[in-house]
Parts: structure tokens; sequence; C-alpha cells
């Protein structure tokens, strides 16, 4: 619950044109791909529920990948220096 609030703290202050709230969720989401390996790691030989967790976690890091790609395109980088 914790990190759900700060990722939306972050969003949120982003979202007013911080760049240190995007540089922010831009470290949250290398830390977010960089689990993904291990996860799939361990994955081999568990149960389907953790398979489950490990195919929901590689969606996610697909999206945050996105996410930071949106940010820092051409319409994030005048959005951000218009602020």
């Amino acid at each position: 619950m914790i990190y759900i609030g700060l990722l939306l703290f972050f969003a949120f202050k982003m979202r007013l044109g911080k760049n240190w709230a995007r540089v922010t969720l831009t470290i949250l989401a290398v830390l977010e791909v960089s689990k993904l390996p291990l996860e799939i790691g361990i994955a081999v030989g568990a149960d389907s529920l953790f398979i489950l967790y490990v195919v929901l976690s590689s969606l996610q890091a697909v999206l945050v990948v996105v996410a930071v790609v949106v940010i820092f395109l051409s319409i994030g980088l005048r959005y951000f220096r218009s602020q």
C-alpha cells in the first residue's frame, strides 16, 4: 500500500511538471524491470499461483517501460519544459 501511495504521489507531482518526480519514477521503473529476471528464475518449478504472479509482474514491467518511454518522448519533453 505504501509503494502504491508513493507511485501515486510521484505521478501527481509529475503531472504538475516536477522533473524530479519524472526522474524518480524512471529510477523506480528500472528497479521494477531489474527484478524481473530473478522472479522468472524463481518461477521455474514453482506452483501455478507464483507463475501467475510472474506473468502479471512481467506485464507490469512492460507497461512501466512504455510509460517511461512516453514521458521522455517529445510530447513529454515539451510538457516538462513548459512548466
